[in-house]
């Protein structure tokens, strides 16, 4: 939480990770977030994602929060696969979360 020591001045956690470790930094994250997200304010949210994996756990995070979000996801290229993975948004998902408000970019 963020701690107000003056005028122009304040305090903030800020969390490290040791190593990249997939998945298990983004839970660590986004366990993080949701406990400070409220109390600094954030309104604006941006996740890069190829799989979905982030977004979807973010949404869950946060959705007991009631805080209203502007949410752009950016993504791999249209069609993009690494090792024959589609590593992309599809159409189909593009137009569900356009319809959910949040903003897609490739």
């Amino acid at each position: 939480m963020a701690e107000r020591t003056g005028r122009n001045t304040e305090i903030k956690e800020i969390l490290y990770f040791k190593k990249p470790a997939g998945r298990s930094n983004t839970n660590k994250m986004l366990h993080f977030i949701s406990e400070k997200i409220e109390g600094l304010n954030v309104r604006h949210v941006m996740i890069a994602w190829s799989s979905g994996y982030t977004l979807k756990k973010f949404l869950e995070a946060t959705k007991d929060l009631k805080l209203e979000f502007d949410i752009t996801t950016v993504t791999n290229p249209k069609g993009g696969t690494i090792g024959g993975m589609s590593v992309s948004v599809d159409d189909e998902t593009r137009k569900e979360l356009e319809g959910k408000g949040i903003k897609v970019f490739y």
